[in-house]
């Protein structure tokens, strides 16, 4: 159950150190989270649809089930994040760091991940159909049963990841 919005319309958070903070379950949807510190936070189901997350700060946050579908997430940092069953659908996570992450089930479907770090991480089950992957580090990485149809996967580095039961993988 998402929890009430303080105000109507968008919030303005941009640089807010919102580190350690239990948003699980928010509705941060089109609001303005620019350049936040927001490691280790919880945002267990919380709707961040069309938010502004540009070089944010999601080192080590739990966002199993969230919902970041068109989010501008380009530079940011999801270093050892979980975001299990997270939607991340038409996103821009463009130079984006996801190492050691675990994403699995997750859906990155349509996606813009170019030059984005993907090394080291649990995407088993995940949805990259067409994603533009061009570029991206996915070295170690284990990508079992993940689903790379019409994915652009041009320039990726697969040194020692898996991809055990994958549709068309790189």
């Amino acid at each position: 159950m998402q929890q009430p919005r303080p105000e109507q319309g968008r919030a303005n958070l941009k640089g807010a150190s919102l580190e350690y903070r239990k948003l699980a379950g928010y509705d941060l949807s089109g609001d303005n989270l620019m350049d936040a510190n927001m490691q280790y936070t919880n945002l267990q189901s919380t709707n961040l649809q069309g938010a502004n997350l540009k070089g944010v700060n999601l080192s080590g946050t739990n966002a199993n089930g969230a919902n970041f579908q068109g989010t501008n997430l380009m530079s940011a940092t999801l270093t050892g994040a979980t975001a299990t069953g997270a939607n991340f659908q038409g996103s821009n996570l463009m130079g984006d760091s996801l190492q050691g992450g675990d994403f699995a089930n997750a859906t990155f479907q349509g996606a813009n991940m170019m030059s984005t770090n993907l090394s080291y991480g649990d995407f088993v089950g995940v949805n990259f159909q067409g994603a533009n992957l061009m570029n991206s580090n996915m070295s170690y990485g284990n990508f079992d049963s993940a689903n790379f149809t019409g994915a652009n996967t041009n320039g990726v580095n697969i040194t020692g990841a898996t991809f055990v039961g994958a549709t068309n993988p790189p």
